[in-house]
């Protein structure tokens, strides 16, 4: 599987985007990032590993179905992910970003879980 990575990490990823489009899953006209999606840190090249999606929300009461972790369920749950791991967080706030889960702490704590890094829609601090 590490072969697996290696060889996505030499591409980017609108030639992936490319690539999978020729498999007719959806139409070809849906599924893009809009302009808020960037990286923030260009410098530190390609990130390529497992997902491990959470989702979050820091303002009024998340709903009747809402069944959240907690840090610690969080945490299990992203240790239970493959690595290497990339840790995607959905902001579930509207307008996104009212709350932040990735700061300085959470970078520390991830990294030490083996995380390479973070894609989220919502807010970053520190």
């Amino acid at each position: 599987m590490d072969d697996l990575l290696a060889a996505l990490a030499r591409y980017d990823a609108p030639t992936l985007a490319n690539a999978i489009e020729t498999f007719d899953i959806q139409p070809r006209d849906v599924g893009f990032a809009d302009s808020r999606i960037r990286c923030m840190f260009p410098e530190l090249g390609r990130m390529v590993g497992y997902a491990a999606t959470a989702t979050i929300v820091a303002r009024g009461a998340p709903g009747p179905d809402w069944a959240g972790a907690g840090n610690d369920g969080l945490y299990a749950h992203v240790q239970a992910v493959q690595a290497p791991r990339i840790v995607v967080v959905k902001d579930l706030d509207d307008p996104p970003a009212h709350g932040s889960l990735w700061g300085e702490v959470h970078a520390t704590i991830f990294g030490a879980l083996g995380c390479l890094g973070c894609v989220t829609d919502g807010a970053v601090r520190d």
